[in-house]
């Protein structure tokens, strides 16, 4: 096991085979994380920077970001998420809406100001069409926002000195099923919520002759107990000169679709495996205890732990997907 620290040019700094412990947590299509600790002693410490990136060789096609470097109860510890985050510190005023996911996402990297050593990866062609909408906010929220929607990955990938932005989405793996009977899967944790999920938005905005203009976003048709309501306040959204009525309420369509985005069912699943044969953001099928039904699931996450030369590796799943398959 070996890890590979680079500058913010990316010349390689140091290479270290030997930590106290380590949690790397690499995400499909959120922003992953680590901890790194080692002895008070380390040469790392004053050498590693915030901004470094480094690479875990277990794990090559993620690069982290280091954002935390402290000396604390005797030892270095160094934090940090993946590269993606440096696009939390990149912003758009782009309104993407109904539009082919990948090339939105290639588009906020693409003209958003300068990183050092960013660039465009490959494009992959994936026809996956974004038909909610986003406005206004960091790239890595537009990132977010669009490859969730469409359960896409994105990431930053070494290549020489570049960091290359990719979207990725593997098919389905038949070569892996995960069942406590077949003995490959424990420490099964479900949980699911509806709390906080909704899914009609009512709008309301500046007002008109003396009225506010409300409007409503979402899916209109629920009615009863399928129909979850939130209000939102959208009076910052002022008509603008020449705009029509119309075209306002269309604006608050918007910013209530945005805010729904927000509002979604949660739904968690984890368990441990037993094989090698799995990488991030691969569709497996699943045969979990608390369901009769075969279930593909995409590895949203996962989680090396690694402490005294041992690692253990656990995967998470997003949000299983029926397949009548037993």
């Amino acid at each position: 096991m070996r890890l590979t620290f680079y500058d913010t040019s990316l010349n390689k700094k140091a290479v270290v085979f030997n930590w106290l412990s380590m949690l790397w947590q690499p995400q499909y299509n959120g922003v992953g994380s680590f901890v790194l600790e080692f002895q008070e002693s380390s040469e790392l410490f004053g050498l590693i920077k915030q901004l470094d990136y480094v690479i875990f060789d277990e794990d090559p096609d993620t690069v982290m970001m280091v954002w935390g470097v402290e000396l604390k109860n005797k030892k270095v510890v160094i934090s940090g998420h993946s590269a993606v985050y440096l696009l939390e510190h990149r912003v758009s005023d782009d309104v993407v809406r109904n539009e082919n996911a990948e090339l939105a996402m290639r588009r906020q990297v693409q003209n958003m100001t300068p990183w050092e050593c960013v660039e465009l990866g490959e494009l992959q062609g994936f026809a996956d069409k974004f038909t909610a909408q986003t406005s206004d906010g960091s790239v890595l929220e537009y990132c977010l926002t669009i490859s969730q929607f469409v359960d896409m990955g994105f990431r930053f990938r070494k290549s020489g000195k570049s960091l290359l932005f990719e979207t990725y989405k593997p098919d389905l793996n038949r070569n892996v099923r995960y069942s406590a009977k077949l003995g490959n899967m424990g420490d099964e944790r479900y949980s699911e919520s509806e709390k906080d999920f909704k899914n009609v938005a009512i709008v309301a905005g500046a007002a008109i002759d003396g009225e506010r203009v409300t409007v409503v976003a979402g899916d209109t048709t629920a009615t009863g107990a399928a129909r979850r309501e939130m209000y939102v306040d959208a009076r910052d959204i002022q008509p603008e000169e020449g705009e029509t009525r119309e075209e306002y309420e269309q604006r608050l369509v918007r910013r209530g679709e945005k805010k729904l985005a927000e509002k979604i069912k949660i739904v968690n699943t984890s368990f441990s495996i037993l094989t090698e044969d799995v990488k991030l953001g691969d569709k497996v099928l699943l045969n979990p205890t608390y369901t009769d039904e075969t279930l593909e699931a995409r590895v949203t996450m996962i989680t090396y732990k690694v402490q005294n030369n041992m690692m253990q590796k656990n995967i998470s799943i997003g949000q299983p997907i029926p397949t009548n398959r037993r």
